[in-house]
C-alpha cells in the first residue's frame, strides 16, 4: 500500500471521528434542552399547585377527598348509631 493510501484513510478516520463527534454533540444538546424544558414545566406546574404534604409529588387536587373534612361527617354519623355495647367495649379497651 502506498503512503498516499495510508494518509488518506488516516484523514478519513479523522472526519469520520470529527463527524460523530458533532453528532453525538448535538444529540446531548438536544437532550440537554428537552430536560430543561421537562424541568421548567415541572417547576411551573409545582407552583401552580396548592400546598400539599409532599411538594414534590404533582397531583391532581380534585381527584383525591379531603380526609379531614370527610372523617368529621363519618364520626358525625357514627356517634348517634353506636350502641351500649360498643361504650362498654370502649371503656374496657381504654386502660389498656
Amino acid at each position: 500500500m502506498s503512503s498516499s493510501g495510508v494518509l488518506i484513510r488516516i484523514w478519513m478516520a479523522n472526519n469520520i471521528r470529527i463527524i460523530i463527534s458533532n453528532i453525538i454533540i448535538q444529540m446531548i444538546k438536544k437532550l440537554f434542552k428537552f430536560v430543561a424544558f421537562v424541568v421548567l414545566i415541572y417547576f411551573i406546574l409545582m407552583s401552580l399547585q396548592p400546598p400539599r404534604y409532599n411538594m414534590w409529588y404533582p397531583t391532581i387536587q380534585s381527584t383525591y377527598p379531603n380526609n379531614a373534612r370527610e372523617i368529621g361527617i363519618m364520626v358525625r354519623d357514627y356517634l348517634p348509631k353506636r350502641t351500649r355495647e360498643n361504650i362498654q367495649f370502649f371503656k374496657l379497651t381504654e386502660n389498656i
